[in-house]
């Protein structure tokens, strides 16, 4: 297995979104909301900083207007809050106006 990662686990949570959204997606960089911040405080303070990113966005384009198709450019990834799944092994930005369903199953 030859697998590696885009980036150095050691980099920052910022860094390792901007990397994403600058090499997958072809966006000029990343805007983190107040929330998200706050986030990426706490997950660093706890040490969750090192995991790997895995940026939750619109499947429909490149960028976060589902609207938008192709490749695009001139646009920025703007991140409204990040989510843990630290039992997973990895953190996972909300790009844009995404929704997430959380499943609980039931007997």
């Amino acid at each position: 297995n030859n697998f590696e990662f885009l980036y150095s686990l050691d980099l920052s949570i910022e860094e390792k979104m901007e990397t994403i959204a600058k090499e997958i997606y072809g966006a000029d960089g990343i805007e983190i909301d107040e929330e998200a911040k706050q986030q990426i405080e706490v997950y660093t303070k706890h040490g969750w900083d090192k995991l790997p990113v895995c940026m939750a966005k619109t499947h429909l384009s490149l960028t976060t207007d589902p609207n938008k198709k192709g490749v695009q450019s001139g646009f920025t990834i703007p991140i409204k809050k990040i989510r843990a799944s630290v039992g997973a092994g990895f953190l996972y930005p909300l790009c844009g106006d995404i929704i997430t369903i959380f499943f609980s199953s039931r007997r």
